[in-house]
């Protein structure tokens, strides 16, 4: 796609929201929930941990311990495979499906406003990447659901890593993702695409479908 003038032109593609910025001031006190998780979380009878987790306490912590274990970026090897499966469906030199989704919770006692999302409930922010057979690849959770995808991919480990991750290939993302050289994202849409542009993205969009079905399984 280098090379090609229908691709040169970069602006065109997505990037994250202006009206983002002002979140800069407050972000560093929701990333993390540590107070939630060390102190509140520990408290909770049996049942009430299920009521909110919907597993045992000890099926939880066995997933905390071998958490790197089950989630890992794919190898050379793995890597080959998946991106045979995107070369197939069109879209060459792809190990990854980048997409935000949202854990419903009950409304927060402190600064609920912050976790209400586009869609109108509360939510904490999970970002997931996944391959061709909807295997969770990495994952990023805590942000409250107010903050948008491009945000919370800029504040994760994987923007600062996803240049050694991928070397030559990159993984690909929707227009909420911002463009970079290891992550692609569709044309914007102004009525100006040429042909080869609009094919561009149908094939990205059909490449995509794998992580609505990995978040639908997910929270299944």
């Amino acid at each position: 796609m280098e090379g090609d003038s229908d691709f040169s032109n970069v602006s065109e593609f997505s990037s994250e929201s202006d009206d983002e910025e002002f979140l800069d001031d407050i972000i560093e006190l929701r990333q993390n929930i540590e107070n939630y998780l060390c102190i509140i979380v520990p408290q909770y009878s049996d049942q009430v941990f299920m009521e909110h987790f919907r597993m045992r306490r000890n099926v939880v912590e066995l997933l905390a311990v071998n958490f790197e274990a089950i989630i890992k970026w794919p190898n050379n090897g793995e890597k080959v495979n998946i991106e045979r499966h995107f070369r197939q469906n069109g879209f060459p030199n792809v190990v990854g499906v980048i997409d935000g989704s949202h854990i419903k919770i009950d409304k927060p006692s402190v600064d609920p406003e912050s976790y209400i999302n586009r869609k109108g409930f509360y939510s904490i922010h999970m970002q997931v990447v996944c391959d061709h057979k909807m295997e969770i690849r990495d994952i990023f959770v805590g942000f409250p659901g107010y903050v948008h995808d491009s945000r919370v991919f800029k504040r994760s480990s994987l923007s600062r890593t996803l240049q050694q991750k991928c070397g030559d290939m990159y993984i690909i993302g929707d227009s909420g993702y911002p463009l970079q050289r290891h992550l692609l994202t569709p044309f914007k849409n102004r009525g100006q695409l040429t042909r080869r542009q609009m094919n561009y993205n149908t094939i990205l969009s059909r490449n995509r479908y794998i992580i609505e079905h990995c978040f639908g399984r997910l929270k299944q």
